[in-house]
């Protein structure tokens, strides 16, 4: 076998290993309530549960659904979220089931006072310095500091909760746990919110 056949045939092998490596698309996993959600489990996380389960964090992610897929399964970032909304809507991007601890949150940073209830007392936030063992991670698609989430995020989101049985959880911008995170969360959370109360 030449040397071009055998490129050809090494390159052939690398493509078919990057599929194997989470960048195809999963087959769907529909749940009981008629969501579906596709799996994507990373190891970036703690495989025990939340100490308490006290909130959901909501989120806003800065990049496509590829590339963060392929940046929580295979990146160098040591994040993850529970679920992840894409703009589209069309299903639910699992990372981390609800049974394990996602690193969604990370370290505490000038955090808002009035969540040390929320995460567990101020004493344990204190001690702990982080909220992932306190906390569920939902995250949408926004691509910028400035894309607010659309209409049908919201719903999936709240579906979602509804289907995990957590939708009684108070919400929470990941801002307020950690200052620098960016503002825009603010809309998914508050629509959110007033969509759970319908």
């Amino acid at each position: 076998m030449d040397i071009l056949k055998r490129i050809k045939l090494l390159q052939q092998l690398v493509e078919a290993l990057t599929q194997l490596l989470a960048l195809k698309k999963l087959e769907p996993i529909p749940t009981t309530g008629g969501i579906e959600i596709r799996q994507h489990h990373t190891t970036k996380c703690y495989d025990t549960p939340l100490y308490k389960a006290n909130m959901i964090v909501g989120h806003i992610d800065l990049g496509t659904e590829k590339g963060t897929i392929n940046e929580i399964l295979n990146g160098s970032r040591s994040a993850s979220y529970h679920w992840y909304i894409p703009k589209h809507a069309k299903y639910v991007v699992e990372f981390v089931p609800q049974e394990k601890s996602a690193w969604h949150a990370g370290v505490l940073h000038n955090p808002d006072q009035s969540l040390g209830k929320l995460l567990g007392g101020a004493n344990e936030m204190i001690e702990s310095g982080e909220p992932n063992r306190y906390s569920y991670g939902i995250c949408y698609e926004g691509r910028y500091v400035t894309t607010e989430p659309n209409e049908a995020q919201v719903a999936l989101a709240v579906e979602l909760a509804k289907e995990k049985g957590i939708d009684h959880l108070p919400w929470v911008e990941h801002w307020l746990l950690t200052s620098y995170k960016p503002r825009i969360v603010t809309k998914f959370v508050e629509a959110v919110r007033a969509l759970l109360k319908k």
